[in-house]
């Protein structure tokens, strides 16, 4: 499939501090960032007297002054975080104390997010995360400069100390349209995204973006699961989506074309997958060796340290399904080869 096969009814994006209305009752904005790809789309919903807002921009001083321009022609009524990275919650706690609103989000991502802020209070980076992808391969250079990256972006405000947890299934009544929460793993721990059958329109966070792949990583905290099986299991659930959806993704365009889009984003992770078992039959290797041939554009500190921990989601998978197998090297580093006894990648999916 390729792009001109999706559907994009907006060709442009709103000015800043100004709204694009997509739907009845659903108005798109834009906020800046510093940093690829360049901005974040957030939504707001009819609700009442005032407006639903779903993801919030990152803390920075732009998007507050952007921020004080739009509520003085928008009232809040709640705020619901699709998941808990900065660009989606990062000003959660400025907005819900300034506006007098409460913090819906599912309950992995506000302590993810809570956690997250402690991090960036003591300015630290836990050293268990730094043995992880030390042990991955990952040159201790490269790893530093990507845990300064992440010091110096401090994107994110003290998150309220109370939220509404969200899960799957959930049904949200926001103005005169229900909403169904739908979650899943794999980009981050519960991603929600927001479906409105009676609008046709899906909310889709990170999950569903037009031209780019989200990221599914392996690291620390969630490294003795299984992130791209979740994820995978989410592309089919949105490949039985109304072919008429209008999908609003945090980045690029809203367009039509759910079904079309989740199936590539699924044919890609598989071909990731196949090149990784070929390779694994040639010579053992560090996931940041693998990383180096299935991402060949990678432009800086931080996206090296974000292509070894998808290269180690994929690592995992192959690893459950018996296809690779990993032992400690004697400099201390985790090298991967090819397994004995396969069985069927993501099976069902």
């Amino acid at each position: 499939m390729s792009d001109t096969e999706l559907h994009y009814p907006f060709a442009d994006p709103p000015a800043a501090a100004s709204t694009i209305e997509v739907a009845p009752g659903v108005l798109w904005l834009r906020m800046p960032m510093p940093f690829p790809p360049g901005h974040i789309n957030l939504w707001l919903i009819a609700d009442g007297e005032g407006w639903a807002l779903v993801d919030t921009g990152l803390a920075t001083d732009v998007t507050r002054e952007l921020w004080q321009s739009l509520l003085r022609r928008y009232r809040l009524t709640r705020l619901i975080c699709t998941h808990f990275h900065h660009d989606h919650a990062g000003l959660a706690g400025w907005l819900c104390a300034g506006q007098g609103v409460g913090l819906a989000m599912p309950e992995a991502e506000y302590h993810a997010l809570q956690d997250t802020w402690a991090r960036t209070l003591a300015g630290i980076h836990r050293n268990d995360e730094r043995d992880f992808f030390t042990a991955a391969g990952l040159p201790p250079a490269t790893l530093s400069l990507a845990v300064a990256s992440f010091r110096d972006g401090n994107f994110v405000s003290p998150p309220p100390a109370t939220f509404t947890p969200l899960s799957d299934g959930d049904e949200l009544a926001i103005g005169c349209h229900r909403w169904r929460v739908m979650t899943s793993g794999g980009h981050s721990p519960e991603h929600a995204l927001l479906y409105c059958a009676e609008l046709g329109v899906l909310i889709a966070g990170d999950q569903l973006l037009p031209r780019i792949t989200p990221s599914v990583g392996l690291n620390l905290s969630n490294r003795l699961g299984d992130p791209l099986a979740c994820w995978m299991a989410a592309m089919q659930v949105l490949q039985n989506l109304p072919a008429a959806t209008l999908v609003l993704p945090s980045h690029q365009l809203p367009f039509i074309g759910a079904r079309q889009r989740a199936a590539r984003i699924a044919a890609y992770h598989h071909r990731q997958l196949a090149s990784l078992a070929r390779a694994l039959t040639v010579a053992p290797a560090s996931a940041y060796g693998l990383s180096q041939s299935l991402f060949t554009r990678l432009s800086n500190p931080v996206a090296e340290l974000m292509a070894v921990s998808e290269t180690l989601a994929h690592l995992r998978h192959l690893q459950l399904c018996r296809q690779a197998a990993c032992y400690p090297g004697a400099d201390g580093i985790i090298y991967w080869q090819a397994a004995t006894q396969p069985v069927s990648l993501l099976q069902g999916s």
